[in-house]
C-alpha cells in the first residue's frame, strides 16, 4: 500500500559510473538511468491504489486520506471522490464531485506527516527535529535508536534520513502505542526501515543485541538518566546521543548521568522559532500633518489605511502627493511567537 515514500535507491550501475569520476562519469551516470528506472520514476509520481495522500486545503489546513475506490472526502469545499485520485499526478488540483471547491493532492513527506498525524502523545515539530537530525550527524545507512516512539513524528523523519539502507530501532513502553505505531508505519511504507519494540528502556535498556551498534541514540523519557548507561553502551565509538527534556531539572540529572557513562562533549541548546510577516500595505503620505503626541508611534490611522509622515517628502519621494495612497512592503516580527518546547542535550561517545 502506497505511503510515505522513502528515497528510492539509484541503480547499481549508476553508482559504479559515478565512482569513476570526471566528466565521463557524469555522462555515464546519465546513460545509466535506464528505461526501467524512468518508468519507475513516472510511476512514483502518480497516486497508487490505496496510497496515502495529503489533502491540501490551505497552508494551515491539511488532512491525510487514502486513495480508495468508493471512498469520499468531505470538507467545506464539497465532496471529493478519493477513488478518482488513483493514477493522478501528485500536486494537481482536484475539483469536488459535489460542490464548487477544489483542493490540491500532495505527495506525503515526513514534514507534512508531522502536521497531519494522529496525536497519541505530544510530538516533536520540525524546528526541533531538524536540530536533532543535524546534532546526531545522521545520514543514509546509519543505525539510530529512539525512545520513546510516541506518535511517530520523529520516527518518520529519522526513517527518511537514514533510508534506504539504514535502520531505526524505536522503543515504546506503552503496548497500545506500540500496536498503533506498528500498524501506522506498515501502512505508510516505513516497515523496511523502522522496527518497533515494546520495552521499558529505563528499566531494561536496549538489549545486548544493540550494544555498540548505533550511530545515534535519541532519548525522550520521563527519567532519561536511568537510560544513560544503556544509551552510551549502544553507541559506536564516535556516535552521538541526544536527550530531549522539557524541564531544566531533567537536563542537569541527564547530563550528569551521561557524563558518568562516558559520554563527552556535552552541550545543551533550545530551539526558538520566530516568524516574520511580509505583506503589502497601503501608506498615505501627509506632508503637512504633525505626528500625534497621544498615540504611540504617532499612529495616524484613518479609514483603515496606515498613515506615515515623511520628513522632506519632496526630496525623499518627489513623486509623492499629499493624501495619496501608496503600496509598500511591510516587514515585522509576528506577534504570535512559537513557545518553548524543550532542551536538547547532545553528547558523543569518545572513539
Amino acid at each position: 500500500m502506497g505511503g510515505l515514500l522513502l528515497a528510492r535507491q539509484p541503480p547499481q550501475h549508476a553508482h559504479e559510473a559515478g565512482a569513476a569520476g570526471g566528466t565521463d562519469a557524469a555522462g555515464a551516470l546519465g546513460a545509466g538511468f535506464t528505461a526501467e528506472d524512468a518508468a519507475a520514476a513516472r510511476e512514483e509520481a502518480l497516486v497508487p491504489e490505496g496510497g496515502l495522500v495529503v489533502i491540501y486545503e490551505s497552508f494551515t489546513q491539511m488532512r491525510a486520506a487514502r486513495a480508495v475506490r468508493g471512498a469520499t472526502f468531505n470538507n467545506r469545499y464539497g465532496t471529493f471522490d478519493l477513488g478518482a485520485l488513483v493514477g493522478k499526478a501528485y500536486g494537481r488540483k482536484v475539483y469536488a464531485s459535489r460542490g464548487k471547491g477544489f483542493v490540491h493532492v500532495l505527495r506525503p513527506t515526513s514534514e507534512l506527516w508531522t502536521k497531519i498525524l494522529p496525536h497519541r502523545t505530544q510530538i516533536l515539530y520540525h524546528p526541533d527535529i531538524s536540530v536533532v537530525l543535524a546534532g546526531l550527524e545522521l545520514k543514509p545507512g546509519c543505525v539510530v535508536i529512539e525512545s520513546g516512539t510516541g506518535s511517530g513524528s520523529l520516527t518518520t523523519a529519522l526513517a527518511r534520513c537514514v533510508a534506504p539502507h539504514g535502520r531505526v530501532r524505536t522503543f515504546e513502553f506503552n503496548a497500545e502505542r506500540v500496536r498503533r505505531a506498528t500498524e501506522e508505519f506498515r501502512n505508510n511504507g516505513l516497515e523496511p526501515v523502522v522496527h518497533v519494540t515494546h520495552r521499558d528502556v529505563e528499566a531494561d535498556g536496549f538489549g545486548a543485541e544493540m550494544e555498540g551498534r548505533a550511530d545515534g541514540v535519541f532519548l525522550d523519557l520521563p527519567s532519561p538518566w536511568r537510560a544513560a548507561e544503556a544509551a552510551a553502551a549502544a553507541l559506536r565509538p564516535g556516535g552521538c546521543v541526544c536527550n530531549f527534556s522539557p524541564c531544566v531539572e531533567q537536563v542537569g540529572r541527564a547530563a550528569e548521568a551521561l557524563a558518568r557513562a562516558g559520554v563527552a562533549e556535552l552541550t545543551t541548546v533550545e530551539c526558538i522559532l520566530r516568524h516574520w510577516e511580509v505583506h503589502a500595505e497601503d501608506v498615505i503620505v501627509e506632508m503637512d500633518r504633525q505626528p500625534s503626541k497621544t498615540v504611540k508611534g504617532g499612529g495616524l490611522a484613518e479609514r483603515g489605511a496606515k498613515r506615515k509622515r515623511l520628513r522632506d517628502a519632496e526630496v525623499d519621494n518627489p513623486c509623492a502627493k499629499a493624501g495619496e495612497a501608496h503600496t509598500i512592503v511591510g516587514v515585522r516580527p509576528s506577534i504570535e511567537a512559537t513557545g518553548f518546547t524543550a532542551y536538547l542535550t547532545f553528547g558523543r561517545r569518545p572513539a
